[in-house]
């Protein structure tokens, strides 16, 4: 525990006589805010080092996804990349080098033609202000795409946006078919899940879209 206080062994408690006889193969702490710019950083990698003048380890590790964005210091002998591995970008030092590997797709129950102030979805958070065609897909919070994408979120269709609208229900979304009109039923639209920009549509954290993604969504590895 080099200051995060969630696991590990408090560096005061450490005694070189506790390892007597261990073969001790790779020591480890864990960054608390490697994704900002403060003097905790700082800290626990004093901290850190300072313990493994006490540990016989043979391997040291240390830095996470945004910890390896801090610098060599921080390296050691062995780094965890973890969010960064699924094309989450914690720091900008690292925008250039992750590229977006999961996309979501849905597939399209029905489309139909709002006229103006027909209401769409729970609590009609969306009302339509001219006519113009929806369509209803077969997604929704339980398999991860959470309600915080109400009215913010984005599918595309060959370049095309088709902004959320309403609330997001258990299984269903509607999305705006303006600028797609030749989409119909039974065809796949994909999901604009670039991390960064679905952070900033739902106010969800990185790890907390791309973990939440549900066991009912089939995985197409390519």
């Amino acid at each position: 525990n080099s200051g995060m206080n969630r696991l590990g062994i408090n560096r005061d408690d450490l005694d070189a006589e506790l390892f007597t006889g261990m073969s001790i193969d790779l020591a480890m702490s864990h960054l608390a805010s490697a994704d900002e710019d403060v003097v905790q950083n700082e800290d626990q990698l004093a901290c850190y080092k300072a313990a493994l003048e006490t540990v016989p380890s043979q391997r040291n590790s240390l830095a996470n996804s945004a910890g390896i964005a801090l610098g060599s210091a921080y390296h050691f002998d062995v780094t965890r990349p973890g969010l960064s591995l699924y094309g989450g970008v914690q720091r900008p030092e690292l925008k250039a080098l992750i590229q977006q590997v999961a996309i979501p797709q849905a597939e399209i129950l029905q489309v139909r033609s709002l006229q103006p102030g027909d209401k769409v979805g729970y609590n009609a958070q969306y009302v339509a202000d001219h006519a113009h065609d929806i369509a209803t897909l077969a997604m929704g919070y339980a398999d991860g795409y959470l309600r915080g994408f109400s009215n913010s979120g984005v599918f595309t269709y060959q370049g095309a946006r088709l902004p959320v609208l309403g609330r997001v229900s258990m299984d269903l979304i509607a999305i705006d078919l303006s600028h797609a009109p030749a989409l119909k039923e039974e065809d796949w639209v994909d999901c604009e899940y670039d991390l960064q920009t679905a952070s900033a549509q739902s106010s969800l954290s990185q790890y907390e879209l791309i973990t939440g993604l549900g066991n009912r969504l089939p995985r197409e590895w390519t």
